[in-house]
């Protein structure tokens, strides 16, 4: 019955992008969400897995006439060809494949989000449909507590852990992630059109969302939205409120704490008692692991053209051998990114990275632009700082932000290329 659903949500979907071609932008974060949730009830590779893939490629053919042409996209463009290269050289050739298309797929969205998101009405409607992802992963990770469905707090389901595995929600800890992201938009959202009711379900829904954050005791998740507002600390015309908002947000949380503190006890203890708070717990984790032997293997330089080009490794598939699971995949995008397309391949990545943050300073510091710039550093800082935990294969984290990203860059440009003026339409 519950897969019955998810295929005609999918059918739904379908139509919905038909009909609206490219418009279907402003359902891509709602979009992406909800298929997130089909995986408590579907495997991998299963038909979710592509029936989003089409959706999602459909989608940027009919925005493609938006972006085409446009500069900004070429450090993109030679990673997506240096990434097909050397997808179509790996020898785990379905497993690479799955794991490109997340990347390509994810980071072109930043194209459609830049080419469409070009005035103010376009920015208002999208942010309005941001309303209704807070809102609906409120509801789904409520309903994981409430009536116990959805996927187990992976801290809680060793053996060992008293009382047994504590369920999360149908979107997980990473699946908050997103949610997370747009935390940081509160500016924006502040100065939507809102009703006086409304505004007080998106104020109640960021409060319980980050609640649900932090009882998912995922140091990267919470620090999303801190590391987010960077951007807006420092430029935003909106500085002195959201420093006033940020207090009142955490005093609110202080005064909650009695209503969720015994669930985060038991998982803050379920954390301690694995020693993942000892001083020295890092050298021992995977991700720390990793990085190291990716530095070795660049100083000793025994393989050159595995180290400068990852050639003879599958990219995106590093845990994979002979089709089957042979080991723990790598968590961190540098170790990922490294085994996968090499030194020169983290060049080309990086230079994605050089470029938008280029594009980001050169935005004037002033009136709407002061936020749309704060917007953006903030969406760069939570890739690069998510990229040490690893995310390079969350399709839908870095969908949205890669999106949001374009979008607010993509405004900005529209309005510096008519000398400040604000579009309306």
């Amino acid at each position: 019955m519950i897969q019955a659903l998810y295929y005609l949500f999918f059918a739904v979907s379908t139509y919905l992008l038909i009909r609206s071609k490219s418009e279907f932008i402003y359902l891509i974060p709602l979009f992406n969400v909800i298929s997130d949730t089909s995986f408590n009830y579907f495997l991998g590779f299963s038909a979710p897995t592509f029936l989003r893939a089409g959706i999602l490629t459909l989608f940027l053919i009919y925005a493609y006439p938006y972006y085409k042409g446009k500069t900004i996209g070429k450090p993109f463009y030679w990673f997506f060809l240096y990434v097909i290269i050397m997808t179509i050289s790996s020898g785990e050739f379905a497993y690479s494949l799955k794991g490109s298309y997340q990347v390509i797929v994810s980071m072109a969205l930043f194209m459609t989000g830049y080419g469409l998101i070009n005035c103010y009405s376009r920015l208002k409607r999208l942010m309005k449909a941001l309303y209704w992802v807070i809102i609906f992963s409120v509801v789904i990770t409520a309903l994981g507590y409430l009536f116990n469905i959805g996927q187990a707090l992976e801290y809680t389901t060793d053996s060992t852990y008293e009382g047994g595995p504590e369920n999360v929600g149908l979107l997980g800890s990473g699946g908050l992630y997103t949610p997370a992201v747009l935390l940081i938009l509160f500016p924006f959202f502040l100065k939507m059109h809102f009703g006086l009711m409304k505004k007080w379900v998106l104020y109640a829904s960021m409060l319980i969302l980050y609640i649900f954050i932090i009882l998912n005791v995922r140091r990267t998740a919470i620090l999303i939205p801190i590391v987010g507002s960077i951007g807006f600390l420092l430029y935003s015309n909106f500085r002195r409120k959201y420093i006033q908002y940020l207090l009142i947000g955490g005093s609110l949380l202080i005064l909650l704490f009695p209503l969720y503190s015994s669930y985060f006890m038991r998982r803050y203890e379920a954390r301690e008692n694995s020693g993942r708070f000892e001083e020295d717990f890092y050298k021992t984790e995977a991700r720390y692991i990793e990085n190291v032997e990716m530095v070795e293997s660049i100083t000793t330089f025994k393989e050159p053209f595995k180290v400068l080009f990852g050639v003879g490794n599958n990219i995106f598939a590093e845990h994979v051998e002979n089709n089957e699971i042979a080991r723990r995949m790598f968590h961190s995008d540098s170790a990922k990114l490294f085994y996968g397309v090499g030194l020169f391949g983290i060049f080309l990545y990086l230079a994605i990275f050089v470029r938008l943050i280029w594009e980001i300073l050169k935005i004037p510091a002033r009136g709407i632009l002061k936020d749309l710039k704060s917007a953006a550093l903030g969406l760069v800082l939570i890739l690069l700082f998510v990229s040490l935990n690893g995310s390079v294969n969350l399709i839908t984290f870095r969908s949205v932000t890669f999106l949001l990203l374009g979008s607010f860059i993509g405004f900005a440009h529209s309005i510096m290329k008519t000398n400040g003026r604000v579009l309306a339409e």
